[in-house]
């Protein structure tokens, strides 16, 4: 399409070049047995309709590729939506897995109850550094931790 669209814009600029020019040379050149010279209106419809054929062929160029760069952008949409879905699901899966971890750890769900207990009755001070320190060791290797 670019090609058809430059090879438009080229041939309809030398046009306009070649009339141009060769209204210039005419008063110059003897008329003596040349045939009769197309007016200036002429020249001027010639000129316009050439003109007008440049943005109409743009136009068309448009219409046309359009659709197509419309489907294309949907289709990189729904292209970038199915991978951040996976990307989601492969978080979530992995949420889900280290919840399971947790939970199956039987010293951390002691240092756990521990914890709520001394909450509930009061004594809770800053004891949470060893369960702190504990997950930290735990997922210390873990790209998604770091």
């Amino acid at each position: 399409m670019e090609l058809l669209k430059g090879l438009g814009f080229v041939t309809v600029t030398s046009t306009l070049l070649y009339l141009l020019l060769r209204a210039w040379r005419e008063p110059l050149a003897p008329t003596l047995d040349r045939e009769p010279v197309p007016t200036n209106r002429h020249n001027l419809l010639v000129f316009v309709t050439l003109l007008a054929l440049v943005p109409a062929a743009g136009f068309g160029v448009l219409a046309l590729s359009a659709p197509a760069a419309e489907r294309q952008a949907l289709s990189d949409l729904e292209l970038a939506n199915a991978l951040r879905a996976r990307q989601i699901e492969s978080w979530l899966h992995a949420r889900q897995h280290d919840a399971t971890d947790l939970a199956a750890d039987p010293a951390l769900s002691a240092a756990t109850r521990r914890r709520k207990r001394r909450l509930w009755r009061g004594t809770g001070r800053s004891g949470g550094s060893a369960v702190r320190v504990r997950l930290r060791c735990r997922y210390a290797a873990s790209p998604d931790y770091s």
